[in-house]
């Protein structure tokens, strides 16, 4: 049996069209984008062995004990080898060998669009290459022996007599499987959020309260990086008195008179242009409290994704200054908060919109409370009520989806008997009753109804 060294995994989704039939009817693989991966394809050589594949989830009908848990699932559907390049990093011709059936790896994918995987890089890289083009099984037990994945789906496995010594992942590797443990989103939902922070570099995480924004902004960072890299990450809030001195540069008192500062954006770019072969998120909370336009100044046509790179010379100082190419910018927004003006719109045409929907109906909420010993009532009576709460504020005129109650209200069980009617009085009660301010009436009735078990 050959040794693969390595080998090229490859997408074919070209704007949400799946391609593979005419990859393989007419022997070629296309790269999607005009900007992007262009070096890599370049770097595919003529007898290189490739292989197509998508990446989605499965709950069930699972070769192995998952407890009910999501799985990452890599999807093989075919495999070839690299007859010519045409060095335009677009198109590659390729002998295909296609399936008769999907090939399914589990529990560790690839999320790349286009991804190198070498053997010596990790036993898992060389166990997937044995798996796609030499067609061993995967070994499931070596994965669940492992306690990064046997917390995943709390089992204890003893593996014994295998033949290979075992290597830890590094405990900082964080991947699409991570990202859908711990954020309520779909593989669909998840690859949206990744594509635009990817193509616009600005996005804005906007919702109502307590769905998760500040949590979800972290892990897309993680997931974008693919690691916990806490020194690739900075985050500051906006405030109402938040200025362009605070946040990019100013003149500071200092025992010489005045000093200027640069402020934590300057300095966090700074530290990503030094380190260009990583990406660098700024995570800015409460994006909408500030003043953006005097907070970020000329830098609204820096962090323009096809301004990257521009120079331009500040208001204070001497030094001309750009946004490096590997910065990121993510922003979480109230959609709840009436005291807070709407962005201008010079800024929302540089950033995405990503709208965070309250997470009940999604069957990973409920295994989530279930994980935690939440009474099996108790979770269905959490998430009939609440739908039928958000389903009555989305209708109100006055109020509408940026209003919904999120989920995260309800992630952290405390194993009490009090524990739901408290969130409810204490949490939940005072913001209806500000949603309704004038109509306390209805307040008060959709907070009996929340109570009321039928």
């Amino acid at each position: 049996m050959n040794k693969i060294k390595y080998a090229w995994f490859v997408g074919a989704q070209h704007a949400g069209q799946d391609l593979v039939d005419d990859f393989i009817e007419n022997n070629y693989w296309m790269n999607g984008y005009d900007d992007k991966y262009l070096d890599i394809v370049n770097e595919m050589k003529v007898g290189d062995l490739i292989a197509i594949k998508s990446t989605y989830t499965r709950r069930k009908n699972l070769p192995f004990n998952n407890n009910g848990k999501v799985v990452s699932v890599l999807g093989i559907k075919a495999i070839g080898t690299v007859t010519k390049n045409n060095n335009d990093g677009k198109t590659i011709e390729v002998d295909w060998e296609p399936f008769d059936h999907v090939r399914e790896w589990y529990i560790f994918s690839l999320w790349n669009t286009i991804q190198k995987i070498e053997a010596d890089k990790d036993w898992i890289y060389e166990s997937l290459l044995q798996f796609t083009f030499n067609n061993e099984s995967q070994d499931f037990n070596r994965f669940l022996s492992e306690p990064k994945y046997s917390s995943k789906f709390d089992i204890n496995t003893t593996v014994t007599n295998h033949p290979i010594k075992i290597t830890s992942l590094k405990d900082d590797e964080y991947a699409i499987d991570d990202f859908l443990c711990e954020v309520f989103l779909d593989m669909l939902e998840a690859s949206k959020l990744v594509r635009l922070l990817e193509r616009k570099k600005n996005i804005i995480l906007q919702g109502a309260p307590g769905v998760g924004k500040t949590f979800m902004a972290k892990r897309l960072a993680y997931l974008l990086m693919g690691k916990k890299a806490s020194d690739n990450i900075e985050m500051v809030q906006f405030h109402q008195s938040y200025s362009y001195e605070d946040f990019i540069q100013g003149y500071r008192p200092s025992d010489k008179g005045f000093e200027l500062i640069e402020g934590p954006f300057i300095c966090f770019c700074q530290k990503a242009a030094e380190d260009p072969q990583n990406k660098y998120i700024f995570i800015i909370d409460e994006i909408n409290r500030g003043n953006l336009s005097k907070i970020f100044g000329e830098l609204m046509m820096l962090i323009e994704t096809d301004k990257r790179g521009e120079t331009l010379q500040l208001v204070y100082g001497n030094t001309p200054f750009s946004v490096p190419d590997n910065v990121f910018i993510i922003g979480m927004m109230n959609t709840a908060d009436r005291s807070l003006a709407m962005l201008d719109y010079a800024l929302r045409r540089r950033f995405a919109f990503y709208h965070v929907k309250p997470a009940f109906h999604l069957p990973s909420f409920k295994q989530h409370l279930l994980n935690q010993k939440v009474d099996d009532q108790l979770v269905d009576h959490i998430i009939s009520k609440l739908q039928e709460l958000n389903k009555k504020i989305k209708d109100d005129p006055q109020l509408g989806d940026g209003f919904c109650i999120g989920h995260s209200y309800f992630c952290h069980y405390d194993n009490s008997e009090e524990w739901f009617q408290e969130i409810i009085e204490y949490e939940i009660e005072p913001l209806l009753k500000e949603y309704w301010f004038d109509q306390l009436d209805i307040a008060q009735k959709a907070i009996k109804e929340l109570l009321v078990n039928d």
